[in-house]
């Protein structure tokens, strides 16, 4: 592989890392299975390592695997729809440089055992318990009230930010007559 190739290919490797996986496989956002599934094919025709078996250079064709590699992350993701629902809340949202890479979670293992295991702190998990029990009895501003506390322990928690959207949009439906919270 000549220097010109080895520069070419240093810098497609510190493109990926800037690249979301709609980018790496040059679809739009809203592509079809078959959209992505031809560019996933077509990248995978030119960078599948057994075409460069000839190369003697070691850290060339430890490059062209990990640009393989990463063609097939995104492709693997954006095919499935539940992976890639997940990897578009991340990979667009605030964060977007953080999040280019789509991370397994407990999502893809059907969650955790206990909902008050997506806390990771012993504070974040009690007052996410509380929460969740409050959730249930259907007891939205104790539920409230407990996730704040929770999000003060862990702020950075997708998941207690999830709820309490949804636990607001619970407390925003309640007719002004049956919520005696409200000030009339």
């Amino acid at each position: 592989m000549s220097g010109q190739e080895k520069s070419k290919l240093d810098q497609i490797l510190a493109w990926l890392d800037r690249s979301d996986y709609y980018q790496i496989l040059n679809v739009p956002k809203d592509a079809k299975s078959l959209q992505m599934k031809e560019a996933y094919f077509k990248l995978s025709k030119q960078y599948h390592p057994d075409k460069f078996y000839t190369l003697t250079d070691a850290d060339s064709v430890e490059k062209i695997t990990q640009v393989f590699k990463r063609v097939n992350e995104a492709y693997m993701v954006l095919k499935n729809p539940q992976k890639r629902k997940r990897y578009d809340e991340v990979a667009f949202g605030p964060e977007r440089e953080q999040n280019l890479r789509y991370q397994p979670g407990d999502a893809d293992r059907g969650g955790p055992a206990n909902l008050e295991d997506n806390a990771k702190t012993p504070n974040g998990k009690k007052y996410l318990k509380l929460a969740l029990v409050a959730q249930k009895n259907r007891d939205w501003k104790t539920a409230e009230a407990n996730l704040k506390f929770a999000i003060n322990f862990e702020p950075e928690n997708t998941f207690i930010k999830k709820m309490m959207e949804k636990i607001k949009s619970e407390i925003a439906s309640i007719p002004r007559d049956e919520n005696p919270f409200r000030i009339r």
